[in-house]
């Protein structure tokens, strides 16, 4: 182990980027020299899961700040209640201290104590988000109980928090996520305080209708990219997050069977929103309903409200689309679910309007899912006049349905484009739009284009 004094440092940290945590950890302990190298790239993201108590992370927290600084990245889960049994009186008075000399209100810090010496892990994750000095992500799955947590970013959007407190907890990047469709994110305006400090937001499993109450208001928010995955929200709650950011630069969503019968906006509304709001920013969108599945008896699917159309054309920066056939132009592929309720009218199909209409000028990548034949002939006109209207269009990925497209219609090839044809299954389709990692960041393949 000697003569690893003399590799550089560079190549050091090549090395060690190859490796596990668990077996960066295990080589850590053999060597000074590994150890000094790799504790700040072990701690740069800790993970807190599997429902291991908080007290012992706090008390590390607050025994060795060094390795606090080091924490760039948070992801813990089940932020719920410790067994008190678990916190011994040492800790309990360990925290209380910490407590005492945080800069916070004197009431929300009786609250804290309190909640503490009860073994809730919410009081105990506020105090650690006052310890890490160089946070900048923060994600928080299945958070049955955060009410300390919302109010402590609540104080920092109020700017009540002095300087060096106010800059441990603005993060940059916030993700908030459930495990199924079975404990989706329910209304979810209680974080309306981080929701305004973040520069990055991703739900997973959203399931609000109108994101009212919040301190989400009109211009408040900082967040520049939203993206809000396999999740249903209302029209209210589009209104009030797309109102809400400042200047937003993405808008990715893609539709959830969290329930079936609330009044879901329809994609005209919310390319109408993101118009008023961000027609010069948005450079990024995803609107991507369940064409397989989504039946809504309430509603009119072959209505004009839910495909977007000609409202796209207004956008000047924008720059990547993704969509279904129906979302895009308001063709259902012919063996959707949905058809059974909304069958097949080709009067109302010759009324949709061309594709070459609807795309932006700014356009440079494409993506059309849930399709199947008709979107070709679309598809080769933009070819036709892709030099002059779209010249910054170089990627078209289609998903063509299998069970509605013959296979003898591909390859697919239009002159000028890199044209990507994925030949899919239902359930290929579900796992390609909606197949991601736990705790992954806009982790599902459709956003690896």
């Amino acid at each position: 182990m000697a003569q690893l004094l003399v590799v550089p440092v560079e190549i050091l940290y090549s090395i060690l980027d190859l490796l596990s945590p668990s077996d960066l950890s295990r080589l850590s302990q053999t060597c000074k020299q590994i150890h000094q190298v790799a504790t700040p790239r072990l701690w740069r993201s800790y993970r807190k899961y599997n429902q291991k108590p908080y007290n012992s992370f706090l008390r590390t927290i607050l025994t060795k700040p060094g390795l606090a600084n080091h924490i760039e990245e948070l992801h813990v889960a089940d932020v719920t209640q410790d067994d008190p049994r678990e916190i011994s009186e040492k800790d309990i008075e360990l925290f209380h201290s910490a407590v005492s000399k945080l800069p916070l209100p004197a009431a929300f810090k009786d609250r804290l104590k309190t909640g503490i010496g009860e073994g809730y892990s919410d009081p105990m994750l506020a105090v650690i988000l006052c310890k890490l000095p160089n946070l900048k992500n923060l994600f928080l799955d299945r958070p049955e109980s955060s009410d300390l947590v919302c109010e402590l970013f609540n104080l920092a959007d109020s700017r009540e928090l002095p300087g060096d407190i106010l800059d441990n907890i603005r993060i940059r990047r916030f993700s908030l996520e459930t495990e199924d469709y079975a404990f989706s994110v329910g209304p979810c305006h209680e974080y309306g305080g981080v929701l305004n400090i973040a520069h990055e937001v991703q739900i997973v499993h959203l399931d609000d209708d109108s994101m009212s109450p919040s301190r989400l208001q009109p211009g408040s928010s900082a967040v520049e990219h939203l993206h809000i995955l396999v999740s249903g929200m209302g029209t209210d709650a589009m209104r009030v997050f797309i109102q809400g950011c400042r200047t937003l630069r993405t808008f990715n969503y893609t539709f959830g069977k969290v329930r079936n019968h609330e009044d879901y906006f329809r994609p005209r509304e919310a390319v109408r929103e993101l118009r008023r709001r961000h027609v010069h920013t948005l450079e990024e969108l995803t609107m991507l309903y369940d064409d397989d599945c989504v039946k809504m008896p309430l509603y009119d699917l072959t209505g004009r409200e839910w495909y977007m159309g000609t409202e796209l054309r207004g956008f000047t920066k924008l720059k990547k689309l993704r969509s279904g056939m129906h979302s895009l132009l308001g063709l259902l592929h012919r063996q959707s679910d949905a058809m059974e309720a909304y069958p097949a009218n080709p009067q109302a199909d010759n009324e949709r309007p061309e594709l070459v209409d609807v795309l932006p000028a700014s356009i440079e990548h494409l993506s059309i899912l849930y399709a199947d034949a008709r979107i070709i002939p679309h598809l080769q006109k933009i070819g036709d006049v892709r030099e002059k209207r779209f010249p910054n269009l170089k990627k078209v990925i289609v998903g063509f349905c299998s069970e509605s497209t013959d296979k003898d219609v591909l390859p697919l090839e239009i002159p000028g484009l890199k044209v990507e044809v994925l030949y899919q299954t239902q359930e290929e389709r579900e796992a390609y739009v909606n197949g991601r990692e736990r705790y992954s960041w806009v982790g599902s393949p459709v956003f690896r284009d």
